[in-house]
Formats: C-alpha cells, structure tokens, sequence
C-alpha cells in the first residue's frame, strides 16, 4: 500500500501535467497521469504521444511505486480547494486509488500497464541551439495546451508568471518549454513533414 499526501503545490503541478495526458487514446495507460518515485525524484507525467509535460513534485519518497491515475481521478484531485490537500492510498494489489479529503473518501481504479519509459526522450544535455535557417514546426494546438495549462496551474498559484523559456534542440529532438513554475517542463515533439 502506497501513502501520500497531496500539498496544493503538488496538486497544482498535478492539474498543470495533466492537459497534456491523451484523452481516448487506444493506448490506455496514457489516459492519465503517472506518479512516479524512484531515485530521481518523485514526479507526475503525462504525455498523449506526441506532447510530454512533467513535474518533479519532491525528493525521493520512500519505495519505488508507479501509479497511473485515470484523467477522472486527476479532475478530482485538481479541483481540490483544500487548504490541507488530499490523502492518496494506493492499493497495487487491487489497483484502486482511494482519495481522502475534508469531504470524504472517493476510492477509484488506477490504470494498469507501464507506463513508457519517458526520460529517453527528455534532453539531458543543456546544448540548446537555433539552427541555422531551418524552420521550426509545431503544432498550433500544441501551443495552446500551454496557455490552458498555464491557466490551470494559476487557479491553484496566483503567483505564477506568463513567460515561458524555450529551449531548442534541433528539428529532431522536442522542444522544451519552461513555465515559470520549478521543476515543471512541457516538451513538443517536432512535426514531421
């Protein structure tokens, strides 16, 4: 049994990756969220294939877990007023996510599968570069999801700015955009023409 408890930072964090999660994807385990803890960190991903957002929400918790929360089950979570948060029980055996809250206990089933192997993708060098004279595509409802989720992340953080970093890596490695919000990055996959 896994146990945590969900601060308004994480939940925010939590709603911000979640925009990015596939929606009816035949691919079921990308339909939601993925909390993930292991040496690097604990983090929340999300990706619908072709765009990949994600948040390290701490340091190492206890053991290892991968938990993937169904898009229902991140609605939820993300409209969570309280001040104090949420408890999160995570049952492996039965695959069920119970989510306490001031107003009770809601108890859900978590996604199975693995989920994909996520960091392969994201840039481990910081060798952003403009290229020279090669176009840059992306898609146009890509870049809207950052503006939605920048949306998302304010109603739980007023504080958030607007300005985002862009780093780029070449035509054939995703983009990388930085919000103004620590440990969150969104990267878009370059289109192919």
């Amino acid at each position: 049994m896994t146990k945590l408890h969900l601060s308004q930072e994480i939940i925010a964090k939590i709603a911000y990756v979640s925009l990015f999660a596939g929606k009816q994807d035949i691919r079921y385990y990308l339909n939601g969220v993925c909390l993930q803890n292991n040496a690097e960190g604990f983090f929340a991903v999300a990706t619908d294939g072709h765009v990949l957002a994600y948040a390290k929400l701490g340091d190492k918790l206890r053991d290892d877990f991968e938990i993937i929360l169904q898009n229902s089950t991140v609605k939820i979570i993300a409209a969570c007023k309280d001040i104090s948060g949420i408890d999160l029980e995570h049952n492996s055996t039965t695959s069920e996510v119970s989510i306490r809250t001031q107003e009770g206990t809601q108890t859900l089933k978590a996604l199975g599968g693995k989920y994909p192997d996520w960091r392969r993708v994201v840039p481990q060098d910081d060798t952003a570069q403009i290229d020279n004279g090669q176009p840059l595509a992306l898609k146009a409802s890509n870049l809207a999801l950052l503006d939605k989720a920048y949306k998302a992340f304010k109603k739980h953080n007023k504080g958030i700015g607007e300005v985002l970093t862009v780093k780029y890596y070449g035509q054939t490695r995703p983009v990388v955009f930085e919000p103004e919000v620590p440990d969150i990055k969104v990267l878009l996959m370059p289109c192919r023409r």
